[in-house]
Parts: C-alpha cells; structure tokens; sequence
C-alpha cells in the first residue's frame, strides 16, 4: 500500500512542472502501479489520485490521527483579552495562504495574527515581498513544538489557517483536538468535508472580515464552535477511528492477492 502525501496535487505539480511530471512517469506511476492500494487522507486527495494516474489501484481514504494527548487534555477556553489568532507552519507564502492572511490582518488592524514557523526554500521571492509589505499585526514567530506548541494553541483566540492547497493538515488537526475554535479557507474546508464545524474565512471581500471580527468577539460562539470540532476530531481522527480504518484497508488489500489477515491479538 502506498500514500502519496499529498505529493500529486494539481497545485505541487504544477510548481515545478517538468521535473515533477519527468519524475512521476519514470519513477511515482511504476510503483503506484504497483501497489495493492493507495492510500489518500482526504476525498479531495483520493480525486487528485485517480485524475494523476492512468489506471490506479483502488484507493482508500485513511486520515491522519489527531493527537490524543491533546484530545485527553483539558479543552480550549477564551482566553483574556490580547491573545493572538495563531497559526502554525512553514513560511510557504502561496502554499499556506500568507498572503491571505496579510489581507486579513489588514482588514482587522486590532487583532494579531502570529504565525508559528520557519523559512522554507519554496519561492523565497513570495516571503521577501510579504515581509516588506504586510502589516504590523501579522506577526512571523519562531515554530513552537511538544508543549510549547499546545500553550500556543490554548492561548489563542482561534486557529488559522488559509492554505490554497492541504492534505489534512496535522496542525489543523492538533487545534481541533484541543478545541480551539478554526478558521481556515476554503480549500482547507473541503479536505474536512462538509459536515466539519470550522469558520470558512474568504479573503476576496471585507464583509467576510467583519464577521471574522465578530466571531472573535463572541466567546461563547467560539466556546461552541471549539467544543464541536474537538466532538469531530474525536470521531473522525482518533488513535480508534483510524486504527479501525486502518485495518479494514489492509484487510481489503491482502484479500485482493488471496491471503487472509492474521488474528488480531485479545486486547486489540
């Protein structure tokens, strides 16, 4: 069985256009090929697979497991007043949507968006120029990681993240688990699925802005909003949840080559 990791993206593709297509019909599609099955995290990815490879292999949808000392932790609640929305991961400027971002926190000058990561080499030329042109209150911060990363997560008024392009992403993940109330694009919306309890932030009207604002301004509204997505990060993205998707897509991938799994052991 073979994951991808998000690898075959028409966005990751497309950024380096030869190489990765010379790559990919010499190398990725013989051993995708030849694999009982492909693993893709999210219904979005598995599409992405069958539009990538001429004849793929059946493809199973596994997600990524949320962290479950976070989601046995004592959950979110809003902090006092001058706490950052907060972000995490590499300063990929197209990738993650930093550039959205910067748009936003123009549009809400009185909030701080701190953003948790580090330098990258994709388009270094993108980060110059958000550096040089964004505003004050966006913030660019050293990554944060174990408990430090979960102090962050628990002193923000919300998570963001505005990617044009995710698998399911793994930070997103870690603040539903703790249920901080999420923000995230649309693109990022639609690898939860529809029915995932996150605010859908656009970035092409100020309208969409000001609701933002208000929503930050709600704590009880962000109080619920956090409590159902850590309900679906425990539904959808547990060490259980997946572990138990895990098994029927293995046990489907060995039936196909006529071999039968082995007995799970009592505790299983």
């Amino acid at each position: 069985m073979v994951s991808t990791h998000g690898a075959t993206s028409p966005q990751n593709l497309g950024r380096y256009r030869v190489r990765k297509a010379a790559y990919g019909r010499l190398v990725e599609h013989r051993v995708v090929g030849g694999a009982q099955a492909l693993l893709a995290s999210t219904p979005v990815e598995a599409e992405e697979l069958r539009r990538w490879h001429p004849d793929p292999p059946p493809i199973k949808v596994l997600a990524n497991v949320a962290d479950p000392l976070l989601l046995g932790a004592p959950a979110w609640t809003p902090p006092t007043d001058g706490a950052p929305v907060v972000s995490l991961g590499r300063f990929d400027v197209r990738h993650k949507g930093l550039d959205r971002l910067s748009t936003v926190a123009k549009q809400l000058p009185d909030t701080t968006f701190a953003v948790h990561g580090a330098r990258c080499g994709n388009e270094p030329d993108r980060l110059e120029r958000l550096l040089a042109e964004k505003p004050a209150n966006l913030q660019l911060l050293d990554p944060v990681q174990g408990p430090a990363k979960a102090d962050a997560l628990r002193r923000s008024e919300a998570f963001i993240l505005l990617s044009r392009w995710e698998g399911l992403s793994v930070a997103l993940l870690e603040a539903l688990a703790l249920g901080v109330p999420c923000v995230v694009s649309p693109e990022v919306a639609a690898t939860l699925g529809a029915d995932a309890p996150v605010f859908v932030q656009r970035t092409d009207a100020s309208a969409r802005s000001r609701a933002l604002a208000a929503l930050l301004r709600d704590d009880e509204a962000r109080t619920d909003l956090g409590a159902a997505g850590r309900a679906w990060a425990q539904a959808h993205a547990s060490p259980e949840a997946v572990g138990t998707a895990s098994i029927a897509a293995y046990t489907s991938a060995i039936a196909r080559v006529g071999l039968r799994p082995p007995p799970l052991p009592a505790s299983a």
